[in-house]
């Protein structure tokens, strides 16, 4: 599962053009009409880059974002006004911890930052496995 990911995309997006003068180095570059899966096309073009490496939980990556929106701040920024640029979001992928519960916080530092960028929050709350699943995904 992944740890936290800024994805940049837009319909209108040429993820080359923002990239060439930037030093961020996404892992992955897609294009409008490239298909994804046999079934599936893209419907807008873009790039996604690790922000935390940190499997599963959230605080740490909330940590390594704050660093990430830091340091990148100007670039970031950049993006808000390129053509094309329809969304700007950190997906963080966490465990599910399997309680009665899950409450989990974003602190307000994390919360003005990507605020004030202009970059949108995506929580992917993943499901714990059990022995008996694994072993059939295996």
């Amino acid at each position: 599962m992944p740890g936290c990911v800024f994805h940049v995309s837009g319909a209108d997006f040429n993820p080359e053009a923002f990239l060439a003068e930037s030093s961020l180095c996404p892992y992955k570059i897609w294009h409008l009409g490239e298909r994804r899966t046999q079934t599936k096309v893209c419907e807008d073009s873009g790039f996604s880059l690790d922000v935390s490496n940190i499997d599963g939980e959230l605080s740490g990556q909330i940590k390594d974002a704050i660093v990430f929106l830091r340091k990148h701040q100007s670039e970031i920024s950049r993006l808000v006004g390129f053509p094309g640029v329809d969304d700007r979001r950190l997906d963080f992928g966490y465990d599910n911890r399997n309680a009665f519960v899950q409450c989990d916080y974003l602190p307000p530092e994390l919360l003005a930052l990507t605020g004030s960028l202009g970059v949108g929050i995506e929580l992917s709350l993943y499901s714990a496995l059990s022995d008996e699943s694994k072993e059939i995904t295996a």
